[in-house]
């Protein structure tokens, strides 16, 4: 058995020293089709399509949908690689659908497995190299020492966020839906640990899942549903409760739409930058963001007559401002789902595309204004492949909330964690508190429900852990405050899950893109702290700061 690796953080993506792993020639041996496909005779329906040794150090990464955000398109080559045994396993799954899994076997191995996930509603596999991304990459793990593995859970659809509508009738594929919800990343876990068996001669010590975004809700549901298959989990920024989830996506779009008044960037951008005007500095330091200590407060009207390059502010661009703010709401006023916070940024421009709940886009000198994945979720609700969000009226509106809350409930996330814990499973939450696309508040009120159900916060804590970041946006370390790396957050991981050590406080980085370097760093507290100036030293260094109670 591998005996315990060193971890040392080097960078943002490597945390494992692995000068001291010693590569097997024996896993060399044992990587063929014939060895493997013998050893994972008692799966059903399992073939080993291929398994070769990787020597040459690189890997030609395949065509994908899922590319990198605020940066260039990943390259097409991944280089930097150990030596490893590369492996596809096709399986028959429900409903004729043919799921294919990837595992990367190095030959110098840490003795310990980790599994990752996927982005927006694919479950992978993610190839790109960006380091500053907080999304678990094959190469990134590999690289570290870990045999890891992704999966496409089946779908092979070219329709990248409508593969759920069957093309042919338009109606929720069910079988290829609850693959992407939990079966095919714990079948992914079940497979892999078999190859490990086959390989090495024995299983891996520990196995982890980390993953963002819909990576994240993926780690979620195996908590909930397979609390067996991993002794860690990390997931960051996760697109959970999808039904939820989407609503809070179409809201500001929709707003606008119901206004009949498409609030441009630059207005945006003049009400974000009156809200930090007026309320910056709660945590001790102007730092251009909001963080998680301050109370928003905000009259949107103050703003009216402010000028910008899509011409000054008026009485209705307040209305609207107000509506996204206040957020979704049933006929009786309760809330549907989480509101964009004052002064967050939740959209995106023509000349800086990105993520967000509303993607700008300009056609013809005319802006157009999109409520990003949402567009596909009406579909997915209408079961109806041609249905659109701007057919919806207010009770157009309401209907699709009802109707999805019933007919995605799969989808959502249960915050009933008791199997997960009694398993001894370590689940670490962390969320951005600038996230463009989701609401923070949405992870942190799973959150608070999983304490709840726990017995409260002492309970919980053994077992679950949720930080947030400040000025931290979504799946990146490039914001304008910091983020947890895959490094720092792989680590608190380990050394809770191997050591008992309880990750109380993590050092976030805030990477600046055009430097090549890292320009601050910030600590991240267990909730309920947060981060707070201590009124002397560099704001733009973690020593600077020391925890407070979150009100």
């Amino acid at each position: 058995m591998a005996r315990k690796p060193h971890l040392g953080k080097s960078g943002l993506t490597q945390w494992v020293v692995t000068d001291s792993l010693s590569a097997d020639e024996e896993v060399a041996r044992r990587c063929s089709v014939e060895v493997l496909q013998e050893a994972l005779a008692g799966f059903e329906g399992l073939t080993v399509t291929s398994a070769s040794v990787n020597h040459s150090g690189e890997f030609t990464v395949p065509a994908s949908p899922l590319q990198p955000v605020h940066t260039a398109e990943a390259a097409p080559r991944i280089g930097n690689l150990p030596a490893f045994c590369d492996i596809r396993i096709e399986q028959r799954a429900p409903g004729g659908h043919t799921v294919t899994f990837y595992v990367w076997a190095p030959l110098a191995w840490n003795g310990r497995f980790l599994a990752t996930g996927g982005a927006g509603s694919l479950t992978g596999p993610l190839w790109f190299e960006v380091p500053t991304c907080r999304a678990m990459t094959m190469p990134v793990a590999l690289r570290n020492g870990f045999v890891t593995a992704a999966t496409n859970a089946g779908n092979v659809d070219d329709r990248v966020n409508d593969w759920a509508l069957r093309k042919d009738s338009g109606t929720l594929d069910w079988d290829l839906i609850e693959n992407w919800v939990h079966r095919s990343t714990h079948d992914m876990a079940e497979v892999s640990k078999a190859v490990i068996v086959a390989l090495y001669g024995t299983g891996p010590e520990y196995s982890y899942y980390v993953g963002g975004s819909g990576g994240g809700r993926q780690g979620l549901a195996s908590a909930q549903r397979h609390s067996g298959d991993f002794d860690g989990i990390w997931i960051s920024d996760p697109a959970m409760n999808w039904n939820t989830l989407n609503i809070a996506i179409l809201w500001p779009a929709l707003a606008m739409k119901l206004h009949d008044n498409i609030l441009p960037p630059a207005k945006l951008d003049a009400f974000r930058a009156a809200v930090l005007e007026a309320l910056d500095g709660a945590d001790g330091v102007r730092d251009g963001f909001l963080s998680a200590a301050e109370t928003i407060e905000f009259d949107p009207e103050t703003v009216i007559g402010t000028p910008t390059t899509a011409g000054e502010v008026t009485k209705i661009d307040a209305v609207t401002m107000q509506a996204i703010w206040d957020g979704p709401r049933a006929q009786d006023g309760r809330q549907l789902a989480a509101a964009p916070r004052p002064g967050s940024k939740f959209w995106t421009s023509p000349e800086k595309p990105g993520v967000g709940s509303v993607l700008f886009t300009e056609v013809e000198g005319e802006l157009k204004v999109t409520p990003s994945i949402a567009v596909n979720h009406v579909r997915w609700v209408a079961e109806d492949p041609e249905a659109s969000w701007e057919d919806l009226t207010l009770d157009g509106f309401w209907d699709l909330c009802d109707t999805g809350a019933q007919r995605l409930a799969a989808i959502d996330s249960d915050d009933d964690l008791t199997s997960f814990r009694a398993s001894g499973g370590k689940l670490l939450i962390t969320q951005a508190i600038e996230d463009e696309v989701l609401r923070y508040q949405e992870v942190l009120n799973f959150y608070l429900g999983v304490v709840q159900r726990a017995g409260g916060q002492q309970e919980a804590s053994s077992f679950v852990r949720m930080f947030l970041s400040d000025g931290d946006i979504h799946g990146y370390c490039i914001g304008a405050g910091a983020g947890v790396s895959l490094a720092a957050g792989t680590t608190a991981l380990m050394k809770w899950v191997e050591d008992g050590e309880e990750p109380q406080v993590m050092v976030a980085e805030r990477f600046d893109v055009a430097l090549g370097e890292v320009t601050a760093t910030r600590p991240v507290y267990a909730y309920p702290e947060i981060p707070r100036y201590r009124g002397e030293g560099d704001p733009k260094q973690a020593t600077s700061y020391e925890p407070v109670r979150m009100s």
